[in-house]
């Protein structure tokens, strides 16, 4: 990184993956994925990437928050965080140009981002598997929620497979106001022997 180094250049492109079949969290299902991925690029051609979710507006307020990043000093990260919120008016544009700007900061001086703030906390993670999320059959007003508890016995052996010996269950619907037992996260669960 050169001394004054400046960012030169602010873009967000929008990603969409149409989905194989309809999926998603306990609040709502989706056809297609979508996000927004932020670059902000330095004078020097250091980049920084962050990423959100795509709702309404979250585009236009990435291009307002863009407009107080430009010709800044990324190291100046505290008041660039507090203009971008303000341009913004949005959490999710926000979280995705912070993002970027830790990152290109973190490239800037050669570090880990975690560098950033005091260096790591441990030396491993555990990595763990996430469900697919709900699963919806039928179409129009046929369409219906699958219980998870379903496709735990078809998805948990797979992920097993694969290595994971730590899943995130998705366990509640929106309609759930408790967990019966049958809801429960699988505790104890063990692949079967090969």
């Amino acid at each position: 990184m050169s001394r004054g180094s400046r960012i030169e250049r602010a873009e967000w492109f929008v990603l969409t993956h149409s989905m194989s079949a309809p999926r998603g969290p306990s609040i709502w299902t989706y056809r297609r994925r979508e996000c927004v991925l932020v670059k902000l690029t330095d004078s020097d051609g250091i980049t920084g990437w962050g990423e959100t979710y795509l709702e309404p507006g979250v585009t236009a307020a990435i291009a307002g928050a863009a407009k107080t990043v430009v010709a800044r000093d990324p190291l100046a990260a505290n008041s660039i965080w507090r203009d971008v919120a303000a341009a913004s008016g949005s959490n999710l544009a926000t979280s995705a140009m912070s993002i970027a700007l830790d990152d290109l900061r973190a490239r800037q001086l050669g570090m880990p981002l975690a560098g950033l703030y005091g260096g790591p906390v441990r030396n491993r993670v555990r990595a763990y598997a996430s469900s697919a999320g709900y699963e919806v059959e039928g179409e129009g007003a046929g369409e219906r929620e699958v219980d998870p508890t379903l496709t735990w016995q078809r998805d948990l052996p797979s992920l097993a497979a694969e290595g994971f010996r730590a899943i995130k269950l998705r366990v509640a619907t929106r309609s759930d106001t408790s967990l019966p037992p049958s809801r429960q996260p699988c505790r104890g669960y063990r692949p079967a022997s090969s």
